[in-house]
């Protein structure tokens, strides 16, 4: 038995524990049935005593005049696939067909406590919010209620905003929703259409968690924000297989922010997270004006655990992210601290990844081709800790505007890359930002565009540019076109082509990495690189590759400590024993 049978098994159990057996309503024609129609089976179930109630359906086509569930008395479930009104339980993969009238929404749900809609495929709806599914909880009570969608479909929908479902709740407290809506299974939000915002789902005071095979795709938002999700002070937790990955993919907002999400408000907040080792969460397809996979608007926190953000694409920002106002970013590869389920790829090259996304516009040659920040007073703070950019296009890697604006770079591969301009371009407003342990090669820059346009002065790392024990290796292109006068104490211990324009130094050195093999995109440096046991050891900052940040080569002598300079950590020894063979010459 699969492990989400057995999850769905104990879901459904618990969901019906609260009185007693549940009530069973059987809607069809034929022998063992109850009701002709589903609006008749709801009705009794409401108005029935205080027990749950459980409405069965057949594998079949329902045409339906927009359902109303409110207020029920116990928990409740809408369950499909039945194959007759005597069967015991559901024909495995089928589901019951809810189409709606073209004139409303499908499925309207009010407050109701505990609610299961499992073995669906909800489609037809045209509704102002949510054309598929409406859902509302206006109770200030602290109890949640919690609907969970398992083997779900909503397609083929439209509404002014959230195209196939709409969630509504309310704020319990500064940090608590009353409001839960859950995709499990292989639930999916697909084929949807907002005329304005959220062409997949809109949440506003909720939570929306994606599970197991769930996934939003192929929704539109025709001229708003939110081609997958639109979370308005909402949390949206996506640990997820999706569709070969693709948790959300080919949503579009073409012109508006957010292709795949766009996260409004002082409380919205994303995390996405890898949940099969052999299967990376995938981010991919999405489209927008600007924030091609993602657009944050909000003071919350996005956090992206062992994620692939590719084939994203926006017209003028942020092909990836864009980010405006107060919020944090958190790229990573380290599930430890992540919500329950998370884990790590087996191959740590093959996630934490931002790859392929790309700046449409002829003329954006200032554009971020994977994070654009909009200026202003309040920034947002930014952090990628082992990510690898590579084979991105735009006219810069990361356009970084905004006063208050911090962005660290640790442990991080950007190579490959085609871009107009610099490499990281800040504007002279922005205030930090620190490059350690990076490996930077092999970007296709614009002519004359110097790695890194901003200030050349820092505060320890509180304020201008810090770049240290780092790879640099662009041929052709000074490491700084500097805002202001250039402090050389801000960018040590390094290895690359050039320097300028920052006076000579021990600590800087001009000499070739030695990459293994570049052709194949491995930017690991060989056994005979200058880079190894460059640097002072800083246990702290990340790999690439999840290794071991400081690892002292026996036998090698120390330049200015033990720990390499790049995105990776040498493990090997130099040299074989015999002092004149090498691993990788």
């Amino acid at each position: 038995m699969s492990s989400f049978i057995r999850r769905l098994g104990l879901l459904f159990l618990i969901v019906m524990a609260t009185s007693g057996e549940a009530a069973i309503h059987r809607v069809g024609n034929g022998a063992g049935c109850t009701h002709a129609t589903i609006q008749a089976a709801i009705d009794h179930a409401i108005q029935a005593a205080d027990e749950d109630h459980e409405i069965r359906l057949l594998v079949t086509e329902y045409h339906v005049a927009g359902l109303d569930i409110e207020h029920p008395p116990g928990a409740f479930a809408l369950i499909g696939g039945y194959a007759s009104c005597l069967a015991s339980a559901p024909t495995p993969g089928q589901r019951s067909v809810l189409i709606g009238d073209g004139v409303q929404s499908v499925l309207r749900i009010r407050d109701v406590r505990s609610l299961q809609l499992s073995n669906l495929d909800i489609h037809g709806g045209h509704g102002l919010q949510g054309g598929g599914i409406e859902i509302e909880s206006l109770s200030t009570a602290p109890e949640v209620d919690r609907i969970v969608l398992a083997n779900t479909l909503v397609r083929d929908n439209r509404a002014v905003r959230g195209g196939g479902l709409s969630v509504v709740g309310s704020m319990v407290s500064d940090f608590l929703f009353n409001l839960e809506v859950v995709l499990d299974g292989d639930s999916a939000v697909v084929a949807n259409t907002a005329d304005t915002d959220a062409g997949g789902i809109f949440c506003t005071n909720a939570r929306i968690l994606l599970r197991d095979a769930s996934h939003v795709g192929s929704n539109t938002a025709v001229t708003g924000d939110g081609g997958g999700i639109l979370g308005e002070n909402c949390h949206i937790g996506i640990g997820s297989r999706g569709r070969d990955g693709g948790v959300l993919w080919s949503n579009a907002a073409p012109l508006g922010k957010g292709g795949g999400i766009r996260l409004v408000g002082e409380r919205a907040s994303a995390t996405l997270y890898t949940i099969d080792p052999e299967v990376p969460a995938r981010v991919v397809g999405n489209s927008a004006r600007a924030g091609g996979a993602i657009a944050t608007e909000s003071s919350g926190t996005l956090e992206l655990i062992d994620v692939v953000l590719e084939q994203n694409s926006a017209l003028l920002a942020g092909a990836a992210i864009e980010m405006s106002g107060a919020g944090r970013l958190l790229m990573h590869g380290n599930p430890l601290h992540g919500p329950p389920g998370a884990v790590r790829c087996a191959d740590a090259e093959a996630c934490n990844l931002v790859r392929d996304n790309r700046i449409l516009a002829e003329d954006g040659a200032t554009a971020g081709a994977v994070v654009a920040t909009s200026p202003g007073d309040r920034g947002p703070i930014m952090s990628f800790h082992g990510t690898r950019f590579d084979f991105n296009e735009g006219g810069a890697l990361a356009r970084l505007g905004g006063t208050g604006t911090q962005v660290l770079f640790d442990g991080a591969v950007m190579v490959e890359n085609t871009l107009g301009g610099a490499l990281i371009d800040m504007a002279s407003e922005a205030r930090v930002l620190v490059l350690a342990s990076n490996t930077i090669a092999r970007n296709t820059l614009g002519a004359n565009a110097p790695v890194l346009r901003g200030s050349g002065r820092c505060f320890g790392t509180t304020s201008g540019s810090l770049v240290r024990n780092s790879i640099v290796w662009q041929p052709g292109h000074a490491l700084i076109d500097p805002h202001d006068e250039v402090d050389a104490a801000c960018f040590h211990h390094l290895i690359g082509h050039a320097f300028d324009p920052l006076p000579p130094s021990p600590d800087r050195i001009a000499t070739d990495p030695l990459f293994i093999d570049v052709e194949q995109g491995d930017f690991r440096v060989s056994s005979l690189s200058s880079a190894i046991d460059f640097a002072p050891a800083q246990s702290f900052e990340a790999t690439r590759d999840r290794g071991p940040r400081v690892v002292d080569i026996e036998g090698l002598a120390n330049v200015f400590g033990p720990q390499d300079a790049g995105a990776y950590e040498r493990t090997t020894d130099r040299v074989f024993a015999d002092g004149f063979d090498c691993d990788d010459c």
